[in-house]
């Protein structure tokens, strides 16, 4: 696990290497180090940092429970997108198994295990309901409500209630005490896509 020192005020900028540093040969721990020492970038110009964890891929974090996989060429947008048939069609994704959540658990439990309380946690890119509707299925999510309104009402309330479920799941993991946001924030910018009138449809 790692150790932490409260050092004396300095106006010298010192170089960090992790080998040199923080000789750790568990690979869980090294990540975990080297995270933490690319978060000292800001002190070379002298401005304050506060030691903080990420999770997740970005914006299509979520999306990777319903089967896409992110392409690491692409900024980690989704691969491909799918047809809301192939949404209702499966069964639900469950928030604590599938896609990025197992890893971002694990990432979660090795950051408590290594690192005291003040050490906070990012909770990940998590969007919304519409935009993650958008990201899985592209413009069917815009098209969808005008052609079939009964098939995109079902399409979109089974996109909620997972978002909700993976949302309060990892909160939950990450605890009230870790986390660097106490409100949930959510992106629909996606629904600038249609008109004022159609979102209040």
């Amino acid at each position: 696990c790692l150790f932490f020192f409260n050092a004396p005020a300095t106006t010298e900028i010192y170089t960090l290497s992790l080998p040199d540093a923080l000789p750790i040969s568990a690979k869980r721990e090294r990540d975990l180090a080297q995270e933490l020492v690319n978060g000292l970038e800001p002190l070379k110009m002298l401005n304050p940092i506060n030691p903080v964890f990420g999770l997740g891929q970005g914006p299509g974090t979520l999306v990777t429970c319903f089967g896409i996989p992110l392409d690491p060429e692409c900024d980690h947008t989704p691969a491909y997108t799918i047809t809301i048939d192939e949404v209702l069609s499966k069964p639900m994704p469950d928030p604590k198994t599938t896609g990025l959540m197992p890893e971002m658990h694990e990432k979660i439990k090795a950051i408590k295990d290594c690192t005291p309380d003040r050490i906070k946690i990012n909770a990940p890119d998590s969007q919304g309901p519409f935009n993650i509707a958008h990201s899985l299925t592209g413009n069917d999510a815009l098209m969808e409500a005008y052609i079939d309104p009964d098939k995109f009402r079902n399409f979109m309330d089974r996109i909620t209630t997972f978002w909700i479920e993976a949302v309060t799941t990892l909160r939950e993991w990450i605890g009230e005490e870790r986390l660097t946001e106490k409100e949930v924030r959510i992106a629909e910018c996606s629904v600038n896509l249609v008109s004022r009138e159609d979102r209040k449809r």
